[in-house]
């Protein structure tokens, strides 16, 4: 076996190897991007678990004590026509907001007597804000500039011009992310 033979052999494994590792970061980044899961809260007391994400809102309610009956949710939720042993372990759908389109209904405000500044800060707490805005375009930056070295990392197997463009984009994906 030749020098150059081994050399070549060594140097598609590196890059496969940089392939597979890129690949799992540029899923994982899109899947953080997608998700409404960076913040988890259940909360006790309303049976309810929320999920805060970038630019999305999700809540799920559990709860049978907000002026409607057990058979309204059960009727709702089709508990009442499942007949499997598991069927306790089915879970209500998330019902999602995006941030961006979040407001306050003001018959929460008024016919139900909530607490009007409970439900404005409840929905500062929900708004699109500066912050957020500048992560989700990092985050958004770091998963085009990972799609775009993955696409180059192919062309690496090829070319080797393409092996240091492939790694400055990843460089710039990990510093934005």
């Amino acid at each position: 076996m030749a020098y150059g033979e081994v050399s070549k052999c060594g140097r598609k494994t590196a890059l496969s190897t940089f392939f597979a590792v890129t690949f799992v970061a540029f899923t994982l980044s899109v899947i953080a991007l997608i998700s409404p899961s960076w913040q988890y809260v259940y909360l006790e007391n309303g049976r309810t678990e929320h999920h805060h994400g970038l630019w999305l809102d999700c809540k799920r309610d559990y709860s049978f004590d907000y002026g409607r009956t057990r058979e309204y949710y059960e009727t709702l939720y089709r508990r009442d026509l499942q007949g499997s042993p598991f069927d306790i372990f089915f879970l209500p759908p998330l019902q999602c907001v995006y941030k961006f389109d979040y407001y306050i209904d003001p018959e929460d405000l008024y016919d139900h007597d909530h607490d009007e500044n409970r439900i404005q800060n409840d929905a500062y707490q929900h708004l699109f804000l500066g912050w957020k805005i500048a992560a989700l375009s990092g985050c958004g930056v770091a998963v085009v500039s990972s799609a775009s070295a993955l696409l180059l990392a192919v062309y690496a197997f090829c070319h080797r011009t393409f092996i240091c463009a492939s790694t400055v984009l990843i460089t710039i994906a990990g510093t934005t992310d």
